[in-house]
């Protein structure tokens, strides 16, 4: 949070809380395919993987195990489970200076070729295609084991399906990973340059973020994971929200310039590496080639 609220320890935003992606599982489908617990690592996805896919007589899928390797055409989330996938392999998205960007590596492609997976139907752990209806829409329909999501998402499900049996995990990591790592979704409240009133709005905006006890109250009210950690113990052992309260310490993001042209970006790099016969490594250059211009675009 710091390195995109207070880069060189000057405070540009203080958010009120700080969402993550977790894992949201049926828990209905996973009686019914006697799988005990949810997936801690990504090598435990895998191998539960083949355990809830369905597939018709021609070798489409009818039940996935999870939207991992769709486009933003079904999968909202694409882009961030992609960037997540890439900071958990130790991916540096970006040069310390901002200046260009650098998940064209070794690294990046491990990332990208991991998502991908998932759509490919030569692999053992085939599991999505964009074909299918949007992920939002099987999850209601209880068409789909598992879901990765924030908190926010709890509301709108229970709006479309309230007899629905899920229960929330944190986000897998990689088995060998020392160090986990949550993909977070936060907003800050910040002062316009041209305000006026500057040190009063700031003011407000630093009394809103930090008093402990109306930062309580809003989080208690909202039902969103604080950003303040006196107040991390609230929800830590919530059913709901305590998958998302406990990864707060470990969420991790990156310098993105134009935060809805990255996500094009992105997905498009996704559409590729499932659609076409590109190199991975080509379709990474170029896709940190966008990045590099959007960069210097928005430089300050």
């Amino acid at each position: 949070m710091e390195q995109d609220f207070a880069p060189q320890g000057v405070i540009y935003g203080l958010p009120l809380s700080i969402d993550t992606l977790a894992l949201f599982y049926n828990r209905d489908l996973f009686d019914k395919a006697g799988v005990a617990l949810p997936p801690a690592t990504w090598e435990e996805f895998q191998a539960m993987v083949p355990k809830f896919v369905q597939v018709d007589g021609s070798g489409n899928v009818i039940r996935a195990a999870a939207p991992l390797g769709g486009s933003m055409k079904t999968v909202d989330e694409a882009a961030d489970l992609l960037s997540l996938l890439m900071l958990q392999t130790g991916t540096k998205m970006v040069a310390p200076d901002l200046t260009q960007a650098t998940f064209d590596s070794d690294e990046g492609a491990q990332a990208l070729r991991f998502y991908t997976q998932f759509a490919d139907p030569r692999s053992s752990v085939y599991t999505w295609s964009d074909s299918l209806q949007k992920a939002d829409h099987l999850w209601a329909a209880e068409q789909l084991a598992m879901i990765f999501k924030d908190s926010s998402f709890i509301t709108e499900m229970k709006s479309k399906n309230a007899f629905l049996e899920y229960r929330v995990a944190p986000m897998p990591q990689p088995g060998a990973a020392k160090i986990p790592v949550a993909y977070p979704r936060y907003w800050g409240y910040v002062v316009a340059r041209q305000s006026r009133a500057a040190n009063l709005a700031w003011q407000f905006v630093v009394s809103l973020t930090t008093n402990v006890d109306g930062a309580r109250q809003y989080a208690v009210a909202a039902r969103r994971p604080p950003a303040l950690l006196a107040l991390k113990s609230i929800f830590e052992n919530d059913p709901e929200l305590g998958a998302f309260a406990n990864q707060m310490l470990t969420a991790r993001s990156w310098a993105e310039p134009d935060p809805d042209a990255i996500q094009t970006i992105f997905s498009d790099m996704i559409v590729r590496a499932v659609g076409t016969t590109d190199r991975i490594t080509d379709i990474l250059r170029d896709a940190a080639g966008q990045v590099t211009q959007l960069l210097m675009t928005y430089k300050l």
